[in-house]
């Protein structure tokens, strides 16, 4: 996508269209206990980008089936199993595995985006609702300064002694980016402004802007 937004090369549209066509041909592969099937949805970013570039309605039916055979991360939110009563039961999974990766910080700040990125396809209010549950339902329960949930690495409250992992700081900015971008909800911005000036607090020379 960026390569081809900076040169105007047309192989990298190919690239991705042989990409997206691969997975349109073959059964979908997208297990909930594996990696690739709790972030499946990941690859919707670059393929409604590529729709747009193309308008080729096979992409969004491979987008369709991966959101149809992945983890359902829009149920996740809806009802969030990893609150902080499964926390003071200590029943929050560790393991990189199985329940462990959706207690994992960086699949969290990584899926948050998932509900809005299908609420563009399939316009359900279910799916923007999910969005901003997830939000809340973070910030209730494992809800930090900064703007950020506790993760160390996987999701561990709001004692000021948890730490967070980077990676799912800037995944969560990259979420709330692609959100903004959907929705046009201020509050996304005011998030993505509080994390940015928290955690990458150098900025440019004559930068006019919040500052905490």
């Amino acid at each position: 996508m960026q390569y081809y937004e900076a040169t105007s090369d047309d192989r990298a549209l190919e690239v991705l269209k042989k990409y997206f066509r691969y997975m349109h041909s073959n059964p979908p592969d997208w297990p909930d206990l594996e990696w690739r099937g709790v972030r499946a949805m990941e690859n919707a970013v670059s393929g409604y980008w590529l729709f747009r570039q193309t308008g080729e309605p096979w992409i969004l039916e491979t987008i369709e089936s991966i959101q149809g055979n992945c983890f359902d991360w829009t149920s996740y939110y809806e009802e969030f199993p990893w609150d902080s009563t499964a926390l003071a039961d200590h029943k929050i999974p560790t393991a990189r595995k199985a329940g462990g990766l959706t207690a994992h910080g960086v699949n969290n700040g990584m899926a948050i985006k998932y509900p809005g990125l299908w609420y563009q396809q399939s316009g359900e209010e279910r799916y923007k609702d999910g969005v901003f549950a997830g939000i809340q339902k973070y910030d209730l329960n494992h809800g930090q300064a900064g703007g950020r949930f506790s993760c160390d690495e996987h999701l561990s409250g709001k004692s000021p002694d948890r730490g967070t992992e980077l990676c799912t700081v800037v995944e969560y900015m990259f979420s709330l980016e692609e959100l903004f971008g959907i929705f046009g909800d201020n509050s996304l911005a005011d998030r993505l402004e509080l994390l940015t000036s928290i955690h990458c607090p150098v900025q440019p020379p004559g930068y006019v802007g919040a500052s905490i």
